[in-house]
């Protein structure tokens, strides 16, 4: 091509085509919808007939000039309309991340949304990152799909489904036998496993975000409840805000994880205070319901390494109980 241009133009000519074709903004001939059942109309007016209504993330070609708050757009199946511009946003199929996430965050800071919307979007993400290239953006679309993947969750117990029947699941192509989803029998719910958060911090744990994934796997609803059980709080402790500090000390939330350690473990130690309880909840077995030596001695330490105004605190409790626990 760029010789058939250089040899019937000449170098100027050719130069001049590169420039217009480089400078081309992909981004503005393209769009797609932030929300679900956006309308596409027949003409630029909120009264105007709707052609039809748009799904979450539906691509649009832009066609034409805007119309002051309303632009022409044609969809993928070929359907022309008018929709507003403040329900779409620009949208590179080279660099979907951008679009997505503004999507991703204003879908997650819905209160409510219908199951089949929150489960598309799931999808879209579940896409994205299958065939991002970069690994940046593969692990911020992942990440992003499991925070929808949750949402999603939380609007099938809600409404969409009952308790453990997963149909409503199977109909959003989300499955409930994949290991990204656990049942949480006390709630009566599906929850996003932990362990997804986690191993995906571990896939990615060269890249900055990794710090982000670990923080968005302490802090996750876990299914369960531990209903002040002492030695449940205290593996509650060890395998959110315990992990965490192990792996980012110094991370963005350390001071946060340090708080919430604290109020977990001030609770584990005053019910271990009477003298009555240590046989009961302080053995060196090496069972897991159990506080022993070995686990206190590596929190400590753990804690000991972060970063935060209450790491002296929280280690002094530890010690406390590693006082009781010999």
């Amino acid at each position: 091509m760029d010789t058939m241009l250089r040899a019937r133009f000449g170098p100027r000519a050719w130069l001049l085509c590169l420039l217009v074709f480089a400078s081309a903004p992909l981004a503005a001939q393209a769009r797609v919808a932030t929300l679900d059942a956006v309308r596409l109309r027949a003409s630029a007016s909120a009264t105007a007939p709707a052609v039809r209504t748009l799904d979450i993330a539906a691509p649009l070609t832009v066609e034409g000039a805007a119309s002051g708050e309303w632009v022409r757009v044609r969809t993928a199946d070929g359907a022309s309309g008018w929709v507003r511009r403040d329900l779409t946003v620009p949208y590179d199929a080279a660099n979907p991340l951008p679009a997505l996430r503004r999507i991703a965050a204003r879908s997650v800071a819905q209160e409510q949304a219908p199951f089949a919307t929150r489960s598309r979007l799931v999808n879209v993400l579940t896409d994205a990152a299958g065939a991002a290239a970069a690994p940046a953006a593969k692990a911020e679309l992942s990440l992003l799909r499991l925070h929808a993947l949750q949402k999603a969750l939380d609007e099938h117990a809600r409404g969409g489904g009952a308790g453990y029947d997963a149909r409503p699941l199977r109909e959003g192509r989300i499955r409930a036998d994949s290991s990204d989803i656990v049942y949480g029998e006390p709630q009566g719910q599906w929850f996003v496993s932990a362990d997804a958060f986690w191993k995906l911090r571990d896939r990615f744990r060269a890249l900055t975000i990794a710090e982000r994934i670990a923080w968005a796997a302490a802090s996750h609803d876990l299914p369960g409840e531990c209903e002040g059980d002492v030695t449940c709080t205290f593996a509650h402790a060890e395998i959110t805000m315990g992990r965490y500090l192990s792996l980012h000390p110094t991370g963005v939330h350390s001071a946060a994880a340090l708080r919430e350690l604290k109020a977990m473990l001030e609770y584990v130690e005053s019910e271990t205070r009477p003298r009555e309880t240590h046989a009961r909840f302080c053995r060196n077995d090496g069972r897991d319901d159990t506080l022993t030596p070995a686990r206190l001695r590596t929190l400590r330490a753990t804690v000991q390494r972060s970063a935060g105004a209450e790491r002296d605190a929280v280690a002094l409790i530890l010690w406390t109980l590693m006082s009781r626990c010999r």
